[in-house]
């Protein structure tokens, strides 16, 4: 079950999925912040991810201060009260939240689907690395051939 909020038109635009293990390596996070820097400036793009790792997080305050589109998706419902970084960019039309389960926490398993609906609805996807074999994110590389940054 599919839920969101804010404004489902960033659909329509170029996605551009951006997923990043818990520990990415020191080499790739000034690659990482530039990509994040240059995106940010798009309008005619949307940022999907989950936002949820702590690069992921780095990324999202970058692309906040930008034009881009940003679709957040949750492994789990809706907050019953947004984050106040959602909740400012809600009003400029900016952001889509979606909700990919309807439990209340994030687990693992819903981490991974989470994850796997990112790849399967972006244009093209984004890592900071090539994950190592022990990250959720290694079979996603395998099956999605994302670009990665370094």
């Amino acid at each position: 079950m599919i839920e969101s909020v804010g404004n489902s038109n960033l659909l329509s635009k170029h996605k551009i999925g951006f997923l990043a293990p818990s520990h990415v390596a020191p080499l790739s996070v000034l690659p990482t912040l530039d990509w994040a820097i240059s995106v940010a400036a798009r309008e005619d793009v949307a940022v999907m991810s989950g936002f949820s790792s702590q690069t992921e997080r780095d990324v999202l305050s970058f692309l906040a201060k930008g034009k881009c589109g940003i679709i957040l998706v949750l492994g789990r419902r809706h907050y019953k009260k947004h984050p106040k970084e959602w909740e400012a960019l809600l009003p400029t039309n900016r952001l889509l939240i979606i909700s990919t389960s309807p439990t209340t926490r994030q687990s693992k398993q819903t981490a991974f689907l989470r994850n796997q609906y990112i790849c399967q609805q972006s244009d093209e996807i984004v890592m900071p690395s090539v994950p190592l074999e022990t990250s959720s994110l290694f079979p996603l590389y395998h099956t999605f051939k994302p670009h990665c940054l370094t």
